[in-house]
């Protein structure tokens, strides 16, 4: 750790090895690839006129192991192999799992409404492109040889989907709720052999709160990234490059 100006601590990180650069190119490759055959099997079951009842087993498996592979990005900036600061990155997966396996796993024990199924399909088309394009990102930008039009989509889709999966999340969270209210799942308690008890219901409210407090801090913080990524400098030489291209074809 070292201090800025401000006397605020911030990670110093080494440059990452060979080894350990080829192993987070390989990991970021694999989940990119997870969330695109996520995203074609979601647009596949709709241009075959699938319902949107019908989208959950066909994802399910696919879903599951993309995301829960987002658990070694809490490993990765534990290490230091990444930037990436770890409360942020540990609060941003955690809902994430939250979301996949204590409420949208619930589908495997009940059947769901027609409005929870458009919930999930509008979830899909919000977290999918997200991710495929954030891992691409990051795998390229590894070797530096990221594209500009990738990161451009980096600092810029997010404007539109970053809301859309909120909303999504929140929509899924909702409609499950009269569940989880009867049924109290992954809930334990008394008598039983630890001699304590836990009540999922109570997670509720607190995954509520931390989308009030992280929601308008991860949107601000992608918006300051956005400016440091693609400022005016980087702006006006793109739109500078566009308007001469324009006039060689008057």
């Amino acid at each position: 750790m070292s201090a800025t100006a401000s006397g605020r601590p911030v990670r110093v990180r080494k440059p990452n090895g060979p080894v350990v650069n080829a192993y987070l190119f390989l990991y970021n490759a694999t989940v990119c690839f997870g969330w695109g055959y996520v995203l074609y099997l979601t647009i596949k079951h709709y241009v075959d006129g699938g319902k949107p009842i019908e989208l959950w087993p066909k994802i399910e498996y696919w879903l599951k192991l993309s995301q829960t592979l987002a658990l070694l990005e809490i490993v990765h900036s534990i290490l230091g192999f990444v930037t990436s600061p770890i409360g942020s990155t540990v609060m941003q997966v955690a809902s994430r799992i939250y979301i996949l396996w204590g409420v949208l796993n619930l589908e495997n024990e009940t059947h769901y409404t027609n409005n929870q199924a458009i919930a999930i399909t509008t979830l899909m088309f919000a977290w999918c492109p997200t991710e495929v394009i954030r891992y691409s990102f990051y795998a390229l930008k590894i070797y530096e040889v990221c594209p500009y039009f990738l990161l451009w989509l980096r600092y810029t889709t997010f404007y539109p989907l970053y809301p859309l999966g909120v909303g999504s999340e929140l929509a899924c969270l909702f409609f499950r709720l009269p569940y989880i209210y009867e049924s109290r799942p992954y809930s334990l308690t008394l008598p039983n052999k630890f001699n304590w008890s836990f009540d999922s219901l109570y997670i509720v409210p607190l995954v509520g709160l931390a989308y009030v407090y992280g929601f308008p801090l991860l949107y601000t913080y992608m918006i300051k990234q956005r400016k440091k990524n693609l400022g005016p400098a980087v702006a006006d030489k793109v739109s500078g490059d566009i308007f001469a291209e324009m006039k060689k074809t008057k």
